[in-house]
């Protein structure tokens, strides 16, 4: 039997050990503390990918001028036709100049008309200024030897007499602006390039601003 004063000894020491223990034992069955989740990220932070173009979506332009308006034009300035009506043809010609912010040119002449032979070729035969024309004016030739066409003649004065080709320029409300002998654009029966450019250039009004 231990003495008294070690059974006190023993007695003192049994809560610091029970305290130990206890610990001890709650440090080791500590449960692990769980990851936190990752925070979601902010709007608009991922990276996403350009929108693909679809191979299905037709490809439009609005730079180019329908078929049929081309070959109205072209048709107008085509040669002197007799069984043409210049009044319907003018009144194209004011359509087409009023939506393209173009002026008129009406040639007065007839078939056989060499200097109008020679004037249109030159244009034709130079591609800048077939562009500056087409650009900027709609021509129309008018045969002024068709007895149907005396009427229209007779609105222009000057126009069934004037050497030919006779140039009249006018705007898109069918206002004469200024009239020219179409000879002083050649030069010994020949386009003087220079003279026909000065007067393409003075007279084309610059294509019109969508």
């Amino acid at each position: 039997m231990a003495p008294a004063g070690r059974r006190a000894g023993m007695t003192a020491a049994w809560p610091a050990a029970l305290a130990a223990c206890l610990l001890a034992a709650c440090r080791g069955g500590e449960a692990p503390v769980a990851a936190a989740p990752p925070l979601p990220a902010e709007a608009g932070a991922e990276a996403q990918a350009p929108p693909a173009a679809d191979a299905r979506v037709p490809v439009t332009s609005g730079d180019t001028a329908p078929a049929a308006d081309i070959a109205a034009l072209a048709a107008l300035r085509a040669g002197f036709d007799p069984t043409r009506d210049p009044a319907a043809d003018l009144a194209t010609a004011r359509l087409e100049a009023a939506r393209g912010g173009r002026r008129i040119v009406l040639e007065f002449g007839q078939a056989g008309c060499r200097a109008c032979e020679a004037l249109s070729a030159h244009i034709e035969g130079e591609p800048a200024l077939r562009r500056l024309r087409d650009a900027g004016l709609v021509w129309v030739k008018v045969d002024r030897g068709a007895s149907d066409n005396a009427g229209f003649v007779a609105g222009y004065p000057g126009a069934d007499r004037a050497p030919a080709p006779y140039l009249l320029v006018l705007d898109a409300d069918g206002q004469v602006l200024h009239a020219q002998d179409g000879r002083a654009l050649l030069r010994d029966g020949r386009p003087d390039g220079d003279r026909v450019r000065g007067f393409l250039e003075q007279w084309a009004s610059p294509p019109a601003t969508p």
